[in-house]
């Protein structure tokens, strides 16, 4: 009698453990979706360039880390980013090294940024660097195997290998440049990059230029077997070697290669007017575009810039 008094308890006690457990997953799998909820969907690639989930142009600004947070904890410059100056996107230089913090210390300021950009509607774009024109592969390596996984499943960011790192003559970025040495740290680091991050699009390079013309580029990009271009975009920057490569070639190459522009400098040639208001050419293209303006502050961006892109007809309602 008393073995059919304790049966019922004994049979109940293992469904109720299951059915917890049950519960358990299931609230820990809701919490994770709403968690990421508010993040942007991952970055697309639409008419040769890296545009938004909702198909919108990228139109970001620069913010750098080196040896503390800055801006990247401060709620209301976030606010600023992305509704008084309607950026969708911050380019997120992170220097390591001998002119930084290690990969290790920079990572909860890192963590900063990637959780700041989710609460305010916009993308982060990350990249490690030392000096222009010049690369550290081991540092590169370091960071990479640190980064890339860390932020796998962060829909809203992406990763730009490096800045800038090559460098010489008549041009830098010009596909002389990139010797066999070169491409083969960076076939290796790119590798390693996708190991970590699978899904998440990765900006190659990015070039100093884009030089001499179409043709010329796209024939160095077609040796590249090791990209994977439908989540791979080919970054460049926009000075005075793109700026000689011109509309005509631009139009050819990103018919060819997904193009992001990454980084222009507004004061770069004051002579030049053109120059100071390269950005509405890549309004006019429907080209995703990053300024250098915006370390810490953005008064060229608010009261220069985006006016002049206006008075020339060029605007946008939100950050998109």
């Amino acid at each position: 009698m008393r073995s059919n008094v304790h049966c019922p308890n004994a049979i109940l006690l293992p469904h109720m453990t299951i059915i917890l457990l049950i519960l358990s997953f299931l609230i820990v799998s809701l919490t994770s979706v709403y968690a990421n909820a508010a993040e942007r969907g991952r970055v697309t690639l639409q008419n040769g360039t890296v545009y938004t989930d909702r198909g919108t142009m990228i139109r970001g600004m620069t913010m750098a880390i080196m040896y503390g947070p800055g801006n990247s904890r401060n709620n209301a410059y976030w606010q600023y980013m992305n509704k008084t100056l309607k950026m969708n996107a911050v380019r997120l230089g992170v220097k390591t090294g001998q002119i930084g913090r290690t990969v290790q210390q920079q990572l909860t300021y890192i963590d900063y940024v990637v959780d700041s950009a989710a609460k305010n509607d916009m993308y982060v774009m990350i990249n490690n660097s030392v000096l222009p024109g010049n690369y550290d592969i081991n540092q590169l390596t370091a960071f990479w195997s640190a980064v890339a996984p860390r932020y796998a499943n962060r829909t809203h960011v992406f990763y730009e290998m490096t800045n800038e790192p090559v460098q010489g003559g008549p041009v830098w970025g010009n596909p002389t440049q990139f010797t066999s040495k070169v491409l083969s740290d960076f076939e290796g680091l790119y590798n390693l990059m996708r190991r970590g991050a699978p899904n998440t699009h990765i900006v190659l390079f990015p070039t100093p230029n884009l030089w001499p013309d179409c043709a010329t580029y796209a024939a160095f990009l077609d040796k590249l077997k090791w990209p994977d271009w439908s989540k791979t975009s080919l970054g460049y920057h926009h000075y005075q070697g793109t700026e000689r490569f011109g509309e005509d070639n631009l139009k050819c190459l990103r018919a060819k290669y997904p193009l992001l522009m990454t980084e222009t400098n507004y004061w770069m040639r004051r002579d030049v007017a053109n120059m100071r208001y390269v950005l509405n050419m890549y309004e006019k293209l429907g080209m995703s575009w990053f300024s250098l303006d915006g370390k810490g502050n953005a008064p060229y961006l608010e009261n220069q810039i985006l006016p002049q892109l206006q008075r020339d007809g060029y605007s946008w309602d939100t950050a998109g």
